[in-house]
This record gives C-alpha cells, sequence and structure tokens, in this order.
C-alpha cells in the first residue's frame, strides 16, 4: 500500500513537469519541445535519487 503513494507522487509530478514544460515552450516559441521533454527527465532523476536516499534511511 505504501508503494501506492510513491507511484501515485511519480505520476502527479511527471504530470506537472510535462505541463510546466508545454506552457515554457510554448512562452519562449521554441522549435523543438525542448523544456516539455528534459523537465520530467530531470525530475525522474531527482525523484529516484530521493527515494534513494529515504529507503536507505529506513533500512538502517
Amino acid at each position: 500500500m505504501k508503494y501506492m503513494g510513491m507511484a501515485t507522487q511519480l505520476f502527479l509530478l511527471m504530470l506537472g513537469l510535462l505541463y510546466i514544460g508545454k506552457y515554457i515552450d510554448a512562452y519562449f516559441q521554441f522549435a523543438k519541445p525542448y523544456f516539455t521533454i528534459f523537465l520530467p527527465v530531470i525530475g525522474l532523476f531527482i525523484y529516484l535519487y530521493k527515494l534513494v536516499i529515504d529507503l536507505s534511511k529506513k533500512d538502517g
């Protein structure tokens, strides 16, 4: 059950970062969707790093 909360958190984070990236790309009128691609990727790496830190604290 606790992993369902993490999945929901990750889903909402990706959804939010996609929306923000799309907004930034539209605002600056980039030819390619740079922020739409890179914000979720960066957010995923940060989330996975936080996940590893949190899980390692609970083990020891």
